[in-house]
């Protein structure tokens, strides 16, 4: 009997332990995704189906679930040095009265750290109430950066960019938008010099270090993906052709990535999509363009060279949220 009981204790521990090693694998890796997915394949975005936030490791595709409960999760960011992921979060509270809220459930700002394989609340702002929709870092794991759209008494709509400090939670505005261009996302450079905003039918180039800025008009609208790590080039899709285009920032100028005319939507509708360390392009593939939750949302890398998809997810679950990262 103790030879079954000391065998047991002995299987139980190197399992721990191989488990341990294979978190820190997908951790530590030099390329990674994080995402937001849902519980089952019957499950949707929308009140009542809330996702979980996921790390993916794109060598091993192995997964690890930073939440995995019934609480709301959305907007995930990851650091440049990719060791912490912050997210919004409605978890404080009773279970049964946050499903009921849904989308509208009061939401705080959670930070992950990859090397404690924790995450903690950092902000006890209601971000329902404050007007954002993403945060991004900004210095280290203290100040965030986010695009904001104020409504008025009047409905007249201001439109910003800022910055808060969740130590003195303090905010301090970085750029001010005297007309309406209906902010989408916000992408920034890795040296924090060069942001672009995605207002539709008008992107906004900024250079935060001298204040430069240049606007690109698309009448059919737009919106954009990943910047590039010099911050030298950014890529966009144009919304009702679902054409996928490089912008050259120094050049001022947009060149047309060819895509397979058949198969995949590719990407989605105001979905993520991201230049690779290789060149290529990941983000968030469905069987329809429309943003619908009935579709079916998968993550996909497009090589540019021999422009053929690779399935990168393929489990049923819907994704959204997307971020990439390289070292």
């Amino acid at each position: 009997m103790f030879k079954i009981i000391f065998f047991i204790v002995i299987l139980i521990f190197f399992s721990n332990c191989k488990r341990k090693e294979s978190f820190d694998e997908v951790l530590n890796t030099d390329e990674k995704i994080v995402y937001l997915e849902t519980h089952d394949k019957s499950s949707s975005r929308g009140a009542g189906y809330f996702m979980d936030v996921v790390i993916l490791d794109l060598k091993t595709l192995k997964k690890y679930y930073i939440t995995n409960d019934i609480f709301l999760d959305e907007s995930p960011a990851i650091s440049n040095n990719g060791k912490y992921i912050s997210f919004f979060s409605a978890r404080e509270g009773e279970p049964l009265i946050l499903r009921i809220q849904g989308l509208g459930a009061p939401r705080k700002l959670y930070l992950f750290n990859s090397e404690t394989k924790r995450f903690r609340k950092i902000s006890d702002v209601d971000f329902m109430d404050s007007g954002w929709d993403n945060v991004y870092f900004y210095k280290d794991t203290t100040e965030f950066i986010f695009p904001i759209t104020n409504i008025t008494e009047v409905d007249s709509i201001k439109e910003s960019v800022k910055t808060f400090n969740v130590k003195t939670r303090t905010e301090k505005l970085l750029k001010k938008i005297d007309d309406d261009l209906d902010f989408r996302k916000m992408i920034i450079s890795t040296n924090k010099n060069i942001m672009v905003l995605g207002c539709y039918k008008i992107i906004v180039v900024w250079n935060v270090r001298t204040g430069e800025e240049f606007r690109i008009h698309i009448p059919e609208g737009a919106y954009i993906g990943g910047i590039d790590k010099t911050g030298d080039k950014f890529l966009y899709c144009t919304f009702k052709t679902h054409q996928l285009f490089e912008y050259n920032i120094t050049k001022r100028s947009s060149s047309k990535i060819e895509l397979p005319k058949k198969g995949l939507a590719f990407p989605v509708n105001w979905s993520d999509f991201y230049y690779t360390k290789d060149g290529n392009i990941i983000g968030i593939a469905s069987d329809v363009y429309v943003p619908d939750d009935d579709g079916k949302r998968e993550i996909v890398e497009y090589n540019v060279k021999t422009k053929k998809y690779k399935y990168i997810t393929k489990d049923g679950l819907q994704k959204y949220s997307l971020i990439y990262w390289y070292r």
